[in-house]
């Protein structure tokens, strides 16, 4: 099957304000030292998925500066220009059907652009366990990261204690995901170690993720299927 990351890079450049801008959010700039923060993610899933499978979400006021700027590995026509920002779900659905629509199914990973990860070698070794997981069994995967303070900027996701599966990784059904909270249930998700911060990263099979919008986000659903198909710049 497949395999083709879709980065979330349509950032507001309001959370790394002054360096970030909404023309130049913070996945735009060097802030580790390496390379512009968008790049490093495509150099971070080297070796799992092909780099030419990538495809960037953005907005119209990034498009041309990250076009500029981004890994030379991604194709022009891999980049989905939204016309309207209308936040994650619909910058997933835009990507899954596209993806659908030009390559058959296949196995989709959800990425956001921003990250900091300094265990690259680990984080591969995850991924490639959750894209096995998500094609073996045709589950939403998802990556949580282990909490080291009550952090109150992060989504949290509680998952039942005993793994389904530990073989490079240890897997759990989620239990349920929940929003930022404040400051004392935050603590209490820590001391329970139960609860992990929501990464924001889902690995999917493009036509489960598809059937998951028609059930329950379906206004959505048909809006985006409408403006795919009159869609005149296919990826390739």
């Amino acid at each position: 099957m497949n395999k083709f990351a879709t980065i979330l890079a349509g950032g507001g450049g309001t959370r790394f304000w002054p360096l970030s801008r909404q023309e130049t959010p913070k996945q735009l700039l060097n802030i580790s030292g390496n390379d512009i923060m968008l790049n490093d993610t495509i150099e971070r899933f080297k070796g799992i998925i092909p780099q030419e499978n990538t495809v960037i979400v953005t907005n119209r006021s990034q498009a041309v500066l990250l076009e500029s700027i981004m890994h030379s590995s991604v194709l022009r026509g891999n980049i989905l220009i939204e016309p309207v920002a209308r936040n994650t779900a619909a910058s997933i659905l835009f990507a899954a059907l596209s993806i659908e629509k030009f390559h058959g199914e296949s196995l989709m990973v959800v990425l956001p652009s921003d990250h900091y990860i300094t265990d690259e070698n680990q984080f591969r070794s995850t991924l490639d366990e959750a894209c096995t997981v998500a094609i073996e069994t045709d589950k939403i995967v998802t990556i949580g990261i282990k909490p080291t303070f009550p952090s109150t900027g992060y989504g949290y996701i509680s998952y039942d204690n005993v793994p389904i599966a530990m073989n490079p990784v240890a897997v759990y059904e989620v239990a349920e995901f929940v929003e930022k909270p404040n400051f004392q249930r935050a603590q209490d998700y820590l001391s329970s170690g139960h609860y992990l911060w929501n990464s924001g990263i889902f690995i999917w099979k493009t036509s489960v993720i598809i059937e998951n919008f028609k059930r329950y986000l379906s206004r959505l659903y048909k809006t985006m299927l409408a403006s795919i198909w009159v869609r005149n710049k296919k990826m390739k």
